[in-house]
C-alpha cells in the first residue's frame, strides 16, 4: 500500500460494510480485485466479522479497520492453492475509517 500499489477501502450499503482492495498482490504482483464482508445480518441482527465495535477513544483519535485478504489473481501459481488460481497468500492491511 505504501508504494502506491495497491489500494484498499472500506464501502457501506446501509447496514452492510465490505473491504475491498485492488491493485497488485503485495507477493505475486500479479492484478487483484478482491472483496471480504465485514458486517452480517442474520435474522434482524447486525453483527461486524472478526471483531467488536469498541467505542472506547476520542473521537479525533483514527480508527482502523484490519482486514485479511487472499490473493485470487487471475493466474495459477505452482505451488498456488488447487483447482482455483491466484497465489493463495494472505495478507493483512488495515484501512483508515472514513
Amino acid at each position: 500500500m505504501q508504494s502506491g500499489k495497491l489500494k484498499a477501502d472500506v464501502i457501506s450499503a446501509g447496514s452492510v460494510r465490505v473491504a475491498r482492495a485492488e491493485g497488485l498482490c503485495p507477493y505475486c504482483e500479479d492484478h487483484i480485485y478482491v472483496t471480504e464482508p465485514l458486517s452480517a445480518v442474520s435474522e434482524g441482527f447486525k453483527a461486524v466479522l472478526g471483531r467488536k465495535d469498541v467505542g472506547q477513544g476520542h473521537k479525533s483519535e483514527p480508527t482502523y479497520d484490519e482486514v485479511t485478504f487472499t490473493c485470487g489473481c487471475s493466474e495459477a501459481h505452482e505451488g498456488g492453492p488447487e483447482h482455483t488460481t491466484g497465489c493463495g497468500t494472505r495478507f493483512r492491511i488495515a484501512i483508515l475509517r472514513a
